[in-house]
């Protein structure tokens, strides 16, 4: 048996974080570009990085521009999975919407998954192109972060498609053993 009130306290309480995401992202990285200078200092006790000479204005809002672009992908994302927890919390569990908000929300998950490396390599060459030739880079990188993100997002992406299957008749299925 479900306990319907669980799934809406839950619910109601992923919806708040999501909202809160939603705020609290971006403006994170305004933080960041506004007072590059002290992140960079904090980051700069690592002698492998290579610091930018000077961050001048046009610099930082490439930097910005190019770091929100995953960001705003998820942001989209979690309108979505919004729309999916406001159905969960009047009971709907099951209907074809609440597919779509998933699989929406999945198919954002591993864009801004997939797409995080290579913004994040565009950063580094915006950052460090103002410094004198030797001390530019660029920076790839692949890790455990993005195979999550990719993990989770084929698995929301297979559930929301075993929603929408769950709609059709019994007889679609029947037939398809049959085969």
């Amino acid at each position: 048996m479900v306990d319907a009130n669980l799934i809406k306290r839950a619910s109601s309480g992923m919806s708040i974080l999501c909202y809160s995401a939603i705020v609290v992202m971006p403006l994170f990285f305004v933080w960041i570009w506004i007072d590059f200078e002290r992140v960079a200092l904090n980051l700069g006790e690592n002698n492998a990085l290579v610091m930018p000479e000077s961050l001048n204005l046009l610099s930082r809002i490439m930097g910005f521009t190019l770091s929100l672009i995953p960001v705003a992908l998820l942001i989209v994302g979690l309108f979505s999975l919004i729309k999916f927890l406001d159905n969960l919390q009047e009971s709907d569990y099951f209907n074809h919407q609440n597919s779509i908000y998933l699989g929406r929300f999945a198919s954002m998950l591993l864009w801004s998954t997939l797409v995080r490396p290579i913004t994040d390599a565009l950063v580094t060459v915006t950052i460090t192109f103002n410094n004198p030739p030797g001390q530019r880079s660029v920076s790839f990188n692949l890790g455990t972060d993005e195979i999550t993100g990719m993990f989770f997002g084929v698995l929301i992406l297979v559930l929301s498609k075993l929603i929408a299957a769950s709609k059709e008749p019994r007889q679609a299925y029947d037939d398809r053993a049959a085969l």
